[in-house]
């Protein structure tokens, strides 16, 4: 297996040394701004996302990494797509956990499956936050997420 590496010093100045191989490699760049990640990486952070949800059920996305859209479903379940999707649907999704603002319980956090929902897809995944009192579906005020996977 062949690699590139990028020199690069104080100056700014960036050298790609290239092995001498035959063959040829092509590295997309994206168009503006952002980040290539390695496509066969494995236990890096592929997504992240913080987000928070007022009483009206709106979300505002405060800041993410590869995460085109959080869309509220329903109460307490969110969908989360992807920008630039992965490799294979085998990722782990770790969630935030919060307080419910009401009475200050734990909200717990899962990936869920049923009821007609999808299973998650190299595109996108879906989030089910509950609070475990009642089990009744609840809308976090603010929660985070990081997706690693390959």
């Amino acid at each position: 297996m062949s690699s590139l590496t990028l020199l690069g010093d104080t100056s700014g100045s960036v050298v790609l040394d290239a092995p001498a191989v035959s063959g040829s490699t092509t590295l997309t760049l994206p168009a503006t701004s952002g980040t290539v990640l390695a496509s066969g990486s494995t236990g890096v952070c592929r997504a992240w996302v913080k987000f928070s949800v007022n009483t009206g059920g709106t979300v505002t996305v405060n800041d993410n990494y590869n995460l085109n859209s959080v869309v509220r479903t329903a109460a307490g379940r969110f969908t989360f797509t992807f920008t630039n999707a992965l490799a294979n649907a085998n990722y782990a999704v770790v969630t935030s956990q919060g307080l419910d603002p009401t009475n200050g319980t734990p909200i717990i956090s899962t990936i869920f499956y049923s009821g007609g929902v999808t299973t998650p897809t190299t595109s996108s995944f879906n989030v089910s936050f509950f609070a475990p009192t009642t089990g009744g579906a609840f809308d976090p005020a603010v929660a985070s997420l990081v997706v690693f996977g390959s």
